[in-house]
């Protein structure tokens, strides 16, 4: 009987402690025409209701900063409205289906969702087993704005946010790293082939 507790509590670590998490978009989704339409003003919405470890203030900064990020580089607007029914771009916190996989999103030009899994412990400062909220965010925007995960087979590509392994949990082994806030010359160059830039 110690024996099987051991090991249930050997199992848990593992799965709480697990490096790698990824992104579950699937890239034939997002087809190379795949683009907001109204590049002039994006409007993003972010769902007020969740998650509780993360207060409604912090996670705009926090977004509004992933969004800027994109902003500075592209011929993009984004702006942030109160109504959920006017915005392109939906952010939400809900189950995200899979193991390891803790974020997806939905391609333009309708409405685009971006969901964070609410199974998840998000953070501004990741602390343990908790992962960075804007890395991550950071990521989803990319596919909000149309753009595909870059191959993990390329060693170039595996620092860059677009790639289909986002950010390790804190005090898990480091592969990807704990913190992936900016943009790299192979994310840029997808995003201003579709919209030029910077504006």
């Amino acid at each position: 009987m110690p024996y099987l507790i051991f090991l249930a509590i050997f199992l848990l670590a593992s799965i709480t402690t697990s490096s790698g998490q990824v992104c579950s978009a699937v890239n034939s989704n997002f087809p190379n025409g795949a683009r907001v339409s109204n590049v002039g003003m994006v409007k993003f919405f972010i769902d007020p209701t969740s998650p509780p470890d993360i207060p409604f203030y912090i996670r705009k900064r926090i977004f509004t900063k992933a969004f800027n990020e994109w902003e500075r580089v592209t011929c993009i607007n984004f702006a942030i409205t109160s109504v959920k029914s006017r915005a392109d771009i939906v952010l939400q916190f809900s189950p995200v289906a899979g193991n390891n996989r803790v974020a997806t999103a939905t391609a333009p030009p309708t409405q685009v969702t971006l969901t964070f899994d609410s199974g998840e412990i998000w953070s501004e400062t990741p602390t343990q087993n908790s992962l960075d909220l804007e890395s991550v965010a950071l990521h989803l925007i990319g596919h909000a704005i149309g753009l595909r995960h870059r191959g993990n087979n390329n060693p170039k590509n595996q620092e860059t946010i677009m790639n289909k392994r986002l950010v390790d949990r804190f005090g898990a082994t480091v592969d990807e790293g704990i913190k992936k806030t900016s943009l790299k010359d192979r994310d840029i160059i997808l995003a201003v082939a579709k919209y030029g830039g910077p504006c």
